[in-house]
């Protein structure tokens, strides 16, 4: 028994360390900037803040002129209740550190998948994978949800490996609590589907059958049920086939340029490029190294559309490349093939450090943010001029309610009148836009930054608007 215990608390000593070596490079690279990386993560901690007092929160006042006001949809529910634990101290700095915690937890499950399917050096290979792009490492830096949906995936991929299906039904109804993006996970049972009927000539109909039962339990045995349901629908509408003039699409849903694409994935790329030119020398390959190529390929395809899916592609790339390839080859040549990777991923971990290093600074919101918290009745509506004001705003004082955030698609589905009149006012084509604020937004208070300064120029001049605080990058008025 003494012998079995020893090799029970080696194992769990090499797990543990590998799972701190992942994290400690995670948080090295996160703190090369002292604020969150991005917009997003700001309403997401502040958000689980809120929950942990509330426990469930089904409306969003606090964007009053959105679809959110009167009923809220939480289509990241598991991830706020996971963020809860890292609100009981600085929200800025535990908000990073648990950014760090999910990517590390991300890459702990892709070593798990290869010490499981005995690769060689799995720690370094999964190092490896999630250095393969300075995209994915920013990507998933953030404090949003791509670090555990790609935790999930690669939960769910090791389930379908190893057919157990009842556990697979439970992470599959877990990921439509997580995230909306759960169509992905019938990509990866249909991966498989295909894979062993192309490797065996078998044909396994459990894979849809389990993952398919708990993508339909997570919707029904749900909080939000049945408008979970028509909310997804409207997001995939919204997303792909709504178009409204004036209203873009985020950057991250648009494809990068040929040349983008190889330089941000560049180490990923010349992975493919080996296993592609390895392929013709591979004999019985196995059904879990099928649907691993078969996901790497459409994961590409999709970050050829949309750069969002480059937070999944490189490490599918990496997957499929480990397991064909590195699981064949020689040791001393895995040895190479590892010091070879090595000046592609401190390339790929400097470029993403510049880049985290110019994550937009929250403070230049705070001193705002903080007087109207101060100066204002709770509940008071600030007019703010910019929907991406908002996350910071929020960051920094609930106490108010704002007009929109998170999407002007969100107000513009509310009312494409007050959105279009919205956009009037803060482009500096209403000349005494005070009063009109005032009876159509039922405002107190106007937010702007100092960008806009048409808008400014016409609050200047309206004698309903009076200038209560400013600094240099941004302006309170009150309406009088």
């Amino acid at each position: 028994m003494g012998g079995i215990e020893n090799l029970f608390r080696l194992k769990i000593f090499f797990y543990v360390g590998a799972f701190g070596i992942l994290f400690l490079i995670f948080v090295i690279l996160q703190f090369q900037s002292p604020w969150l990386i991005g917009f997003d993560g700001y309403f997401h901690i502040k958000f689980s803040y809120l929950l942990k007092k509330y426990f469930f929160i089904d409306k969003l006042p606090w964007l009053q002129y959105t679809i959110y006001n009167d009923y809220f949809r939480d289509h990241h529910l598991l991830f706020h209740y996971l963020l809860i634990p890292f609100t009981f101290g600085d929200l800025m700095t535990w908000g990073k550190v648990g950014a760090s915690f999910f990517m590390a937890f991300a890459s702990f499950v892709f070593y798990i998948i290869l010490k499981r399917l005995n690769v060689p050096y799995p720690l370094f290979w999964t190092i490896v994978a999630f250095l393969s792009s300075s995209a994915l490492l920013f990507r998933l830096e953030m404090l949003r949800i791509q670090s555990l949906s790609l935790a999930f995936l690669l939960i769910i991929f090791l389930l379908h490996v190893e057919k157990r299906y009842k556990l697979l039904f439970l992470f599959s109804m877990l990921f439509v609590y997580l995230y909306d993006a759960f169509p992905l996970v019938l990509m990866i049972s249909g991966a498989f589907f295909v894979a062993e009927f192309l490797t065996e000539r078998k044909i396994e109909f459990k894979y849809f059958l389990y993952s398919g039962a708990g993508i339909l339990t997570g919707l029904i045995l749900n909080p939000y049920f049945p408008h979970n349901i028509t909310s997804f629908f409207f997001n995939i509408y919204r997303t792909f086939f709504l178009k409204v003039e004036g209203i873009k699409l985020g950057s991250e849903w648009y494809p990068y340029s040929s040349l983008a694409l190889i330089e941000n994935m560049l180490l990923a790329m010349i992975m493919l490029f080996f296993l592609i030119l390895f392929l013709p020398f591979v004999k019985n390959i196995k059904r879990e190294e099928m649907a691993a190529l078969i996901l790497a390929l459409i994961f590409l395809v999709f970050t050829m559309k949309s750069r969002r899916f480059i937070e999944y592609s490189p490490v599918f790339i990496a997957l499929a490349t480990v397991l064909i390839a590195v699981r064949r080859i020689d040791k001393k040549f895995i040895i190479f093939l590892l010091l070879a990777s090595v000046p592609f991923g401190i390339f790929n971990f400097y470029k993403a450090s510049k880049d985290i290093k110019r994550a937009p600074n929250p403070e230049r919101y705070k001193n705002a943010a903080l007087w109207l918290k101060e100066n204002s009745k709770e509940k008071e509506i600030v007019f703010n001029a910019d929907w991406d004001d908002f996350p910071f705003l929020f960051f920094y004082n609930h106490k108010n309610y704002y007009i929109l955030g998170l999407d002007p698609m969100y107000m513009y589905k509310y009312s494409p009148k007050l959105y279009r009149l919205y956009q009037r006012i803060t482009k500096g084509k209403i000349k005494r836009p005070a009063k009109i604020i005032k009876e159509q937004f039922k405002a107190s208070y106007i937010f702007t930054d100092r960008y806009h300064k048409k808008f400014i120029k016409k609050l200047n001049k309206d004698k309903h608007a009076r200038l209560v605080f400013q600094d240099y990058w941004t302006r309170v008025y009150k309406i009088e």
